[in-house]
């Protein structure tokens, strides 16, 4: 919260964001941030929060779980990004777009309520691609193909 103003965008990232995302590979670390950020957005009355995750798959499924622990509705979508990123904070291409798949069919399958026919559209899934720079046009052809199939909306930074 005001650390790096007066620098470039990837810089600043690669500086201040990355670093820390990065840290959400450790799922106990998620464990303990993410029932904090859903608890936060509440108590200042956001009941409906459209979250960029990481690129990490386990702990975008467990901000999802998060959210319908808490209750709060919530679009989730497991960043995406195979370009301009520290080599500590990249994806490969078709592994980014297989993890997305997961992450989606993971959060549908629990917005299926047990024992009925009902949906819980308290969680659902988006695709989430960083941002143009960050994403090789195979990547985002790959998400757009996700975004269709499963019927899904699509989320990204328009400007920063």
């Amino acid at each position: 919260m005001g650390n790096g103003g007066d620098m470039k965008l990837l810089d600043w990232l690669k500086e201040y964001t990355f670093p820390v995302e990065a840290k959400f590979n450790d799922i106990e670390f998620a464990r303990k941030v993410y029932p904090k950020v859903v608890q936060r957005q509440l108590q200042h009355g956001t009941t409906y929060c459209s979250y960029f995750a990481t690129i990490h798959t386990e702990a975008t499924k467990l901000l999802a779980d998060e959210c319908i622990k808490q209750g709060q509705r919530a679009l989730v979508g497991k960043v995406n990004m195979d370009m301009n990123a520290p080599e500590y904070y990249i994806e490969k291409t078709k592994e980014s777009i297989t993890a997305t798949e997961h992450v989606i069919q993971y959060i549908q399958e629990k917005m299926k309520e047990p024992g009925t026919n009902k949906r819980n559209l308290l969680v659902r899934p988006v695709i989430t691609p960083r941002f143009a720079v960050s994403c090789t046009m195979e990547l985002m052809k790959g998400l757009a193909q996700l975004a269709q199939k499963y019927n899904i909306p699509f989320q990204t930074h328009l400007s920063e």
